[in-house]
């Protein structure tokens, strides 16, 4: 690999927290330790990234239903229902996800509404 690939993937590691630098006494070099909790890194690229399309996608629902709201309403209404399903399909992901993510208790009953048990 060549020194520019690997400095970009560092970088990456570094803004995902899965590796950090680290300074080594008497050293001028840059080095770099990984982050030894799992669950640490597993967190933070569901929080970083997973959470963070889940609610881009809860906001474009939102906007969409507001923007087919404006427009005749009958011939709309199977568009908007989709949506809303969507919507709160992507609600119950965010909820699920943040549960996890801070140690709450998952309450299972918005799950079990969409998979029909």
């Amino acid at each position: 690999m060549s020194s520019g690939a690997v400095s970009m993937t560092v970088g990456e590691l570094i803004k995902w927290g899965v590796v950090k630098k680290t300074w080594v006494p008497g050293e001028r070099k840059d080095f770099y330790a990984p982050e030894t909790s799992v669950w640490k890194m597993v967190s933070r690229v569901f929080r970083e990234r997973e959470l963070a399309q889940i609610r881009g996608a809860i906001e474009t629902f939102e906007q969409a239903i507001a923007e087919l709201g404006k427009r005749d309403k009958k011939r709309v209404k199977v568009l908007v229902d989709k949506i809303e399903s969507l919507l709160a399909l992507a609600r119950v992901g965010d909820a699920l996800l943040s549960a996890v993510l801070d140690g709450r208790k998952i309450d299972l009953g918005p799950i079990r509404e969409f998979s029909g048990a």
